[in-house]
């Protein structure tokens, strides 16, 4: 759920220090339908958005949930 599939290939959205969101290319490797394994593209400690919403954008600052960090997050748009 993480993944948004687009014309130049899978993104994963990843929100910056800032809070900002960016989507960057990603490599998928396996993926059995339930679990995809990312090959390349996201490096360890990234936070990556679990619940992509269609109404977010590149850029666009969110409030993240952190209580479990190193889990994925949920990010909503802070308008």
């Amino acid at each position: 759920a993480g993944l948004t599939f687009r014309a130049e290939g899978p993104e994963a959205a990843v929100v910056d220090d800032d809070g900002q969101v960016r989507f960057q290319k990603v490599e998928i490797g396996a993926d059995d339908g339930s679990l995809v394994q990312i090959n390349r593209g996201l490096k360890p400690g990234e936070r990556v958005v679990l619940n992509v919403s269609s109404q977010i954008i590149a850029g666009e600052k969110v409030k993240t949930n952190d209580t479990n960090a190193g889990l994925p997050l949920n990010a909503a748009a802070s308008k």
